[in-house]
């Protein structure tokens, strides 16, 4: 995966919600979740691209919020936050 291209972090920064990007032609899914260590992502909803707009509103809200609550709900608080997206897609050492 390259960051910026497959998956990217959301804003706010601070919420700490990703996007992976679907390679498919048509229907392009969106995956929304967060990273618990580098490489090990929780997916918790998605979307198919089509049904969001084409630039951030309120069903791109929707998305990242309702991906934030379910980790409160699941985990709590964000245990690792990197301010360098590119460690997320890193291999743990």
């Amino acid at each position: 995966m390259e960051y910026g291209v497959d998956v990217r972090r959301l804003c706010p920064r601070e919420v700490d919600v990703w996007e992976i990007k679907s390679l498919l032609v048509k229907q392009q899914l969106r995956v929304f979740g967060w990273f618990v260590l580098p490489k090990l992502f929780v997916a918790v909803r998605g979307a198919v691209r089509d049904d969001l707009e084409k630039i951030r509103g309120p069903k791109w809200d929707q998305a990242i919020k309702s991906a934030d609550e379910a980790r409160k709900m699941l985990v709590g608080s964000v245990d690792w936050y990197h301010a360098d997206p590119e460690m997320y897609l890193q291999s743990p050492r």
